[in-house]
Order: C-alpha cells, then structure tokens, then sequence
C-alpha cells in the first residue's frame, strides 16, 4: 500500500509525503534524501519494495517540491530540512515504536541537525564531507551570481541555484568534529567505495560516543547505481535496524 499526503510544517509549508507498508509494523524507515536530490531517485524509490518485505514501513518526503505551498530549493537550507524532518517524525512518532533515519549525502547532515530524541537508530549512506570553499564544491563548477543574489552550481550538466542559507549548509557540513559530537543515536556508516567520504569520517571516528559501525559498498559510486551495489547497500541497512 501506497499513500501520498502532505504534512504540515512549522511554518504552515506543506512537505509532499510517500508512505508505504505492507501491513501493520512497530517500525518505520524514513528516509532523507541529499543536496538536489529527490525522493523519486532510483534509491529511494526501489527500497519501500525491499524494506516492506523485512517488516518495515517506510517514509520518503520531499524538501521541495513544484507547487502552491512547497519549498523551493534556492530558498532553503539545512537547518530549514532539519525542522522538516522533525516534522515528519512527529507526524508518526506515536504510530510506531521504533523509527530509524536513514540519509544520503548531505542527506546525512540533514539528520544530525534534527531532533533525534524519538529516534532508534541512524544509517548514513555515504555522507557528504562537505565543502572547504565556494572553489571545493566537488570540483563542479560554482560562483556567485550577484544579479539574483544566487550562487549557480553545474551538477550533471544543469545549472541549480543555490541561496547563501544552502551554501552557508554545505559549508557547515565541512565540520566534521561538530556533527561527530551530533551523533546521540547508534550510528552506522555506508560508503561508496569508489568516493573519498570514509576518507574525510575515519579521523573522527574515535569520537562517536554511542555504538556505531561502518560498511563500504564494493565497487560504488555516490548514488549505487552500479550492478549490485544497491542490494548491498539495502543488506548493510538492514543488519543494522533489524
């Protein structure tokens, strides 16, 4: 079973929401998706299908969306996800006993700024590491554009416009030490073994205070495209939320 709805934000905002389950759970998976991303990419939309079948419910929403009432990606930010986020678990907190985030890339900072009081435990697939400097954005071409007051980042070819609150975001997530300290709910990281992310975490895993583990996805870029690379990257999900 699918349902589409929309929650409510603090600000009235309305968050586009996909729900699916294939029966009555004590658990749901929400998942976060990352910086352009949606919730209709192929790794999102594939893993209702294999987590339904493990017992889970299971939550994609959308930080912005086409349509009256939505976000729009150029006027948003981590913290402004994070609230959304809470908002989302809020909505079904009180439905289930055990809720578990799982976020990609800048996905992952999204979680670490949000409340996880009411959370079980967090799964971060290849988290971002961030960005030093305007120049340092995954060595994609980006620059402030003072005529709209945007800064134009060439992602796969398309040019997106990112507000200062964005950039300000992508900035922050550069600081790994913070975001370490962040990590109050048993933890386990994901990454794709063709990136540099473990590279950037692994310093800083000595500093995790609660129970955590890590995995890497062999052979894998930054969104699991490759052959097999999903069905991996769901398995590792699984054996650490069942």
């Amino acid at each position: 079973m699918e349902q589409k709805l929309n929650i409510t934000a603090h600000d009235g905002k309305d968050i586009p929401t996909w729900f699916n389950s294939q029966g009555e759970t004590k658990s749901l998976v929400i998942f976060v998706h990352g910086l352009t991303g949606s919730p209709t990419e192929h790794h999102y939309i594939r893993a209702p299908k294999f987590f339904n079948e493990q017992g889970f419910g299971t939550v994609r929403f959308a930080q912005y969306a086409t349509g009256e009432n939505k976000r729009v990606f150029s006027e948003t930010g981590v913290p402004l996800h994070a609230k959304d986020l809470n908002s989302v678990v809020q909505h079904y907190q009180d439905q289930y006993e055990n809720i578990y985030l799982v976020g990609h890339s800048l996905g992952a900072s999204v979680i670490l700024e949000a409340d996880l009081t009411n959370i079980e435990k967090i799964v971060l697939w290849d988290p971002t590491i961030g960005i030093k400097s305007i120049e340092d954005a995954n060595a994609k071409p980006c620059w402030y554009e003072e005529r709209i007051d945007k800064y134009v980042l060439v992602n796969s070819g398309k040019e997106v416009l990112l507000g200062q609150d964005m950039m300000d975001s992508w900035l922050a997530a550069a600081d790994l030490p913070r975001l370490t300290k962040q990590i109050t709910k048993p933890c386990k990281f994901i990454f794709a073994e063709q990136e540099d992310k473990r590279d950037g975490w692994q310093p800083h895993f000595a500093d995790i205070e609660v129970d955590w583990s890590e995995a890497t996805v062999s052979g894998a870029t930054h969104v699991f495209y490759e052959e097999g690379a999903l069905e991996e990257l769901y398995q590792e999900t699984l054996s650490w939320i069942k």
